[in-house]
């Protein structure tokens, strides 16, 4: 009735790519992106071979900066472990920042990358109760044109975040890393 034909299709296979959050390998935290580029998975730039998280394309705007941002959030005390690259256009006066990646813990810049930096791990300790902001944000620089951009975007890959728990009470207490 229909003239419906036979079809040679016996499955269908859907792949789901990695989220942010596992290709930083930190599947158990809730990570996102904004900015003016999103971070994005990536899977040629990585440290392990398999996934990354890299930065959002940012073009030159002449009248602002422009920037792509990743944060998370931690709670408690510990230690956050991280591996970070890029590839951008290098401040050669030394007496502005130009393009640049930044590692910003509760809302204070702990390190920034600029050039052509290749992985680096980056260890930062957290005290104090509560939630902490994580950000990375990739900067670049309002002007006219680049005078070197090179790829103008950063990695971040292989983040760990380890707790840090207390045995003992008062002045008794000591710190106890989870794995050990």
């Amino acid at each position: 009735r229909y003239n419906l034909l036979d079809s040679d299709v016996t499955s269908v296979r859907l792949v789901r790519d990695a989220t942010l959050a596992e290709a930083m390998d930190i599947p158990e935290l809730y990570v996102t992106t904004d900015g003016d580029a999103q971070w994005r998975v990536d899977k040629d730039g990585t440290v392990d071979g398999i996934s990354s998280v890299k930065s959002g394309k940012l073009t030159t705007d002449r009248n602002s900066r422009r920037y792509s941002r990743l944060y998370t959030y931690v709670e408690g005390q510990g230690t956050l472990t991280f591996r970070w690259k890029v590839s951008c256009e290098r401040d050669l006066t030394g007496n502005c920042d130009w393009d640049y990646l930044a590692f910003i813990a509760n809302g204070q810049v702990i390190r920034k990358i600029e050039g052509n930096q290749d992985w680096v791990e980056v260890t930062h300790k957290f005290t104090g109760t509560g939630a902490h902001v994580i950000q990375w944000v990739y900067t670049k620089n309002a002007g006219f044109a680049d005078i070197n951009p090179l790829e103008d975007c950063g990695w971040v890959d292989q983040v760990t975040w380890t707790p840090t728990l207390f045995v003992g009470e008062g002045q008794d207490a000591r710190e106890l890393y989870v794995g050990q």
